[in-house]
């Protein structure tokens, strides 16, 4: 028994296949695209994540270290008007 092959149908079936392959791999590189931007954006989150605790802390840092000053300077003072305070009372006596 002879086949006959149809020379424009089976280069049709082969241009099938083709086109079937390619879309089969646009399909996975459009995955792997997709999988690739979720990765990034996790990074880009994390960053965003980790610059707001950095900032926090910063804040914090920078608010503690102002009262520190202010209850420095408050010492001081105290400490200055006291020993002014019993210098006044010394000599007046």
């Amino acid at each position: 028994m002879q086949r006959y092959w149809n020379a424009p149908a089976l280069k049709r079936r082969q241009q099938l296949e083709q086109e079937e392959a390619e879309l089969q791999r646009l399909e996975l590189e459009e995955n792997a695209l997709k999988k690739q931007r979720e990765i990034w954006r996790g990074i880009e989150i994390a960053r965003i994540k980790a610059k707001k605790e950095e900032l926090e802390m910063e804040t914090a840092l920078a608010e503690s270290s102002a009262k520190l000053k202010v209850l420095n300077e408050y010492e001081r003072s105290e400490d200055g008007a006291s020993s002014h305070g019993r210098r006044s009372r010394n000599r007046g006596a």
